[in-house]
């Protein structure tokens, strides 16, 4: 990932395709950018999607992609920052130039919907991914954003060393405050982060993964990655148990926990109880896991979690329950 490395003095685009946020949630995304110019990235260019609502008219995919490809062919831009998650990226894949994308790769960082994007441009191209914190969600937090998140982030895109070896952090938040309205101080602090091997053993492969629902419909497209020995990490947001179970399934049926070498599994965010009133994701791990070995990592803090870790879609990555190791590599 090192030969797309930037510096904060490189240009930088805010890009929104994925929902017209920071239209409606003017304060945070306005407190969001001046974090980004404190924290010393001297170049940041607000993208045509920022700055009005989204309608959803026909052709508003289109008008997306292209310009998702005036940023690719700009040689001043460097890097593509998500403003932040939603729905609609996927939309735009008919109308993105994929030869386009292979000639011009720049640094993309988001997650959620923004998952999409990343997989699909690894799969087409081999265009590098960060799936990391969004302009809005993450540099828009109240008082800036969270320590961890950014030093994690910083070490992917401009760290020296030829691997990082990931620990949690001392603390995590589950407080949600609404945007514009609620996000007037610091989020509270729920727990200190506790990463954990669900099931032992030893993987080293190509890291490919990202939000839950949307590797799902990713499965079986050209959009998505091979996972043939990949170690798969994924994130949810709003899940119970039993929708749970339901995805896992469909990873199951897709053949691609026959294919991986490990897994990594996010904090749940903003958990729910099942219709039944169960509570425990732990039991569906063991319904769906035990007969394969293997190693899992559980409750890392990625995706809508907050502080959160950086990882690199195509980078290489060693999980290792016996030294409880999350190592990254650089090259």
């Amino acid at each position: 990932m090192n030969e797309y490395k930037i510096s904060k003095n490189d240009e930088i685009v805010v890009w929104a395709p994925s929902s017209p946020a920071p239209f409606l949630f003017p304060k945070r995304f306005k407190r969001a950018i001046t974090s980004l110019a404190d924290r010393g990235y001297k170049n940041i260019r607000i993208g045509d999607s920022c700055k009005r609502n989204q309608t959803y008219d026909i052709g508003f995919s289109k008008y997306l992609a292209e310009e998702f490809h005036s940023y690719l062919t700009n040689e001043d831009i460097k890097a593509i920052f998500f403003a932040v998650g939603g729905w609609t990226t996927s939309a735009l894949f008919p109308y993105i130039d994929w030869e386009l994308v292979s000639a011009n790769k720049k640094v993309l960082v988001g997650y959620s919907d923004a998952t999409s994007l990343l997989l699909a441009c690894y799969a087409k191209s081999g265009m590098p991914g960060f799936h990391g914190p969004m302009v809005i969600s993450e540099w828009g937090e109240y008082g800036g954003p969270w320590q961890y998140t950014v030093e994690r982030l910083e070490e992917q895109l401009f760290g020296e060393n030829l691997y990082i070896d990931l620990k949690p952090p001392d603390y995590w938040t589950e407080e949600k405050l609404w945007w514009d309205k609620e996000d007037v101080r610091k989020r509270s602090i729920s727990g200190r982060g506790e990463w954990r091997f669900f099931k032992k053993g030893k993987a080293e492969g190509v890291l490919i993964g990202g939000n839950l629902n949307t590797i799902s419909f990713l499965l079986g497209t050209e959009y998505m990655p091979s996972l043939e020995g990949a170690i798969l990490f994924f994130e949810t947001e709003g899940y119970s148990p039993d929708k749970l179970l339901a995805y896992l399934m469909q990873l199951k049926f897709h053949g691609v926990l026959d294919d991986i070498s490990g897994l990594i599994i996010g904090r749940h965010s903003n958990p729910e109880l099942a219709s039944s009133g169960e509570s425990s994701f732990e039991k569906i791990l063991h319904n769906v896991f035990d007969k394969y070995n293997f190693p899992i990592i559980a409750n890392v803090d990625l995706g809508h979690t907050e502080p959160m870790i950086t990882l690199p879609i195509g980078g290489r990555a060693l999980i290792e329950s016996e030294q409880n190791l999350l190592r990254i590599y650089k090259n």
